[in-house]
């Protein structure tokens, strides 16, 4: 009996070549000689182009006025990169139900991660019909694809391209399966292109004949990157976890240069799973992530990011940064990507047991993207502080801690106050002046308002002695239905005092403001939530 095949060692990889998609999404198709063009290099280029136009001679990077020459009748559609780039993403969600991982290739590409990278479970499905399955459903939709599926992301993608249909490459038969493309196939640059033409090798095969140490000597890195693909390896070299300094780093170099962000989201599902692996083992999470990618010829870009609370999903780090580049402009293509975090101690997460409900969102999380969007100075707890002024009786507090954990406001804040004196609780006169003071933060008759404002503003209350029964504001004289007061305050007897009577005001429409009189003229210093219990007072 024969041994059963082996099966595959690393994850597989279904792509979808989509030929026409950038024209199809425009309302044309293959009959018609059409070019999709946007301006390069100061002049209008060609993108893309039907097949009869192809025919034609017209070829992507050409310039519109060239095409025309070659064919008259050409019609155009200018390029939307926006608007092409969420139909591709639109698309891919359209292939969700097939595959959990699914990712736009732009500009004419799906691809769909089959297999997880630690050697997780199949898809029920089979390969040969999961190809059928996708492609009728995207033909479906009116787009004629080629599906193939591999070993190795960037192979999969040139056999769809140039291949000759539909294709299901068994593990370790890409070499097989690559042998009889043209070597152009795999986008080698123009200088090692030409240098490969004039050594006579045309095909992918003859590449892979070449012994690995002359390949290394004459053409390169690239060269290299080029032959491990035509002996059906990866095309980039595998991701690698190191600490550094106490951190933990999760690395990956791309196949080829990446120049925009939708494959990169793809890539970081990847690097997602295998850091919380690391994190896993350690029984350790993260509150801090930073991507670093490496730039052609433009150094590195650092994007940082916060979860609030220590997590080790990669669905949920995947989610987070997706929502963290949105809108990212690349100055230049990606060579490689990776992680960067400092681990925390992990303890898991569990709900309240009596939770009535559950946020849509957790405060931690939504701290966390208030952080990253707006900066971390930008996001702080209000503490009170031992000042009288009101306007001084509070100080920021950060928000996270020095491991970049979310402070919860709500907890531990429900603190007693300091023993009063002797001589103010037993109601016997002292001469101590702040034993007067402290007695008034035990006793004071009215509630403070909910939005204190930054500088109180002038008003007009009408009688100016007295409770007030109408109020201007907003260039309008409002009745008080009810108000309560006067609470005297006369603050900071030590330095610049004040001398200050405050009413709680409720007007007709029920918003409730804070004022005080202060030398014969009015101030509006904060407001009452609508309805706040607050108002309720006696």
């Amino acid at each position: 009996m024969n041994p059963p095949p082996p099966g595959p060692t690393g994850p597989r990889y279904l792509v979808c070549h989509l030929p026409g998609f950038r024209l199809e999404r425009c309302g044309w198709d293959g009959r018609q000689a059409v070019a999709l063009v946007a301006e390069q290099r100061s002049a209008l280029r060609v993108q893309a182009c039907t097949p009869v136009a192809g025919r034609a001679g017209v070829v992507p990077g050409m310039t519109l006025a060239g095409a025309r020459a070659l064919l008259p009748e050409l019609a155009i559609e200018l390029l939307e990169p926006d608007a092409e780039r969420q139909d591709l993403a639109e698309l891919a969600q359209q292939l969700g139900r097939f595959a959990p991982a699914v990712a736009p290739l732009p500009p004419d590409a799906l691809v769909a991660e089959l297999l997880s990278p630690a050697g997780g479970p199949r898809l029920p499905t089979p390969e040969p019909a999961l190809v059928e399955l996708v492609r009728d459903r995207l033909e479906l939709l009116g787009h004629p694809v080629c599906v193939v599926v591999a070993d190795d992301l960037f192979a999969a993608r040139v056999l769809a391209v140039w291949g000759d249909g539909d294709r299901v490459v068994p593990p370790r038969g890409l070499p097989q399966a690559l042998a009889s493309l043209p070597l152009r196939s795999l986008a080698p640059s123009p200088r090692l292109g030409s240098l490969l033409r004039d050594l006579g090798l045309r095909w992918v095969g003859e590449l892979a004949r070449l012994s690995p140490a002359d390949v290394a000597g004459r053409f390169g890195a690239e060269g290299v990157r080029l032959h491990r693909l035509a002996l059906g390896g990866q095309s980039s070299l595998p991701m690698t976890t190191r600490p550094t300094d106490g951190g933990l780093v999760v690395d990956w170099e791309l196949p080829c240069p990446v120049d925009s962000v939708e494959p990169l989201l793809f890539v970081l599902n990847r690097l997602c799973g295998e850091l919380c692996t690391q994190l896993e083992a350690g029984a350790q999470g993260l509150v801090a992530l930073v991507l670093v990618l490496v730039l052609e010829d433009a150094g590195s870009l650092r994007v940082s990011l916060r979860t609030g609370r220590p997590v080790r999903s990669p669905e949920h780090l995947t989610r987070l940064l997706r929502r963290r580049l949105e809108g990212l402009q690349l100055a230049a293509p990606v060579l490689s990507v990776s992680l960067e975090t400092q681990p925390v101690p992990f303890a898991g997460a569990q709900s309240p047991l009596l939770a009535k409900g559950q946020a849509l969102e957790p405060l931690a999380e939504v701290a966390a993207r208030l952080a990253d969007s707006l900066g971390a100075s930008a996001l702080f707890t209000p503490r009170p502080c031992d000042r009288w002024r009101p306007e001084a009786a509070w100080a920021p507090q950060p928000a996270f801690d020095e491991l970049g954990r979310f402070i919860d406001p709500g907890l531990g804040l429900a603190q007693e106050g300091p023993e009063l004196p002797a001589a103010t609780k037993g109601g016997a006169a002292d001469p101590d002046p702040t034993w007067h003071h402290e007695a008034w933060r035990f006793s004071l008759p009215l509630p403070r308002p909910t939005l204190l404002l930054h500088e109180p503003r002038p008003v007009q209350l009408e009688p100016r002695i007295g409770p007030p029964r109408r109020v201007q504001i907003e260039g309008r004289w409002l009745p008080v239905r009810r108000c309560w007061g006067p609470e005297q305050l006369c603050v900071e007897w030590w330095a610049a005092g004040i001398d200050r009577r405050y009413w709680v005001l409720e007007l007709a429409d029920g918003r409730g403001l804070w004022v005080f009189c202060e030398l014969g003229h009015a101030f509006l210093h904060g407001f009452f939530d609508q309805g706040s219990p607050a108002l309720a007072v006696s």
